[in-house]
């Protein structure tokens, strides 16, 4: 009996182990990629336009914890945005929120509002004072930036879609291949 006793707790303790392995692959980061496209935009300084022609594209990530997936639901995940959005020098001041849309399992949209106002002194040229501000929700994204001094003034905005997508990490990649793999040697007998 106490042979016995002593199995029980040995495959107790292999499944509360296993569990709790479960439980930190669960709550692993998982990045997700956002790719951007332009379909429209321009640029002024002062009173002369230039249009931007479209199909520019960029590129920014984030992570989301995989725990998070299990459950539907909006998640900040504004302090993972990767690479960041560019502050105007000098004195600024900034918002930026950024959330997750998860549904079914998988992050399917993101709502992002970014705006950052600030100044910077140059002796001669005096003060100037820009700001810049990024929306994106439902598929389409808009941007739109200004700078005035006491020499110049500048604008400029931007739009378009992008579309979010799961980045596979490498471990599932090698699996996939080599599942692929296994596939195509059984194919060959």
């Amino acid at each position: 009996m106490g042979l016995v006793r002593r199995i029980g707790a040995g495959l107790l303790a292999v499944a509360a182990g296993s569990v709790l392995g479960s439980a930190q692959a669960i709550a692993s980061p998982v990045a997700v990629q956002v790719d951007y496209l332009t379909t429209h935009g321009q640029s002024c300084l002062r009173a002369f336009c230039i249009a931007m022609p479209p199909g520019a594209t960029f590129l920014k990530s984030f992570t989301i914890d995989s725990a998070q997936l299990a459950t539907d639901g909006s998640y900040d995940v504004s302090s993972t945005l990767v690479p960041v959005f560019v502050f105007p020098p000098g004195t600024s001041s900034s918002a930026l929120s950024v959330q997750a849309i998860v549904l079914g399992g998988a992050v399917s949209d993101l709502a992002i509002h970014f705006y950052a106002s600030g100044s910077v002194t140059v002796p001669i040229l005096g003060t100037t004072y820009s700001s810049q501000a990024f929306d994106a929700s439902g598929g389409t994204w808009s941007s739109s930036s200004s700078s005035s001094s006491s020499l110049s003034y500048g604008s400029g905005s931007a739009g378009g879609t992008y579309a979010v997508t799961t980045i596979p990490e490498p471990a599932s990649l090698a699996l996939a291949g080599f599942g692929l793999a296994l596939l195509a040697s059984r194919r060959r007998r």
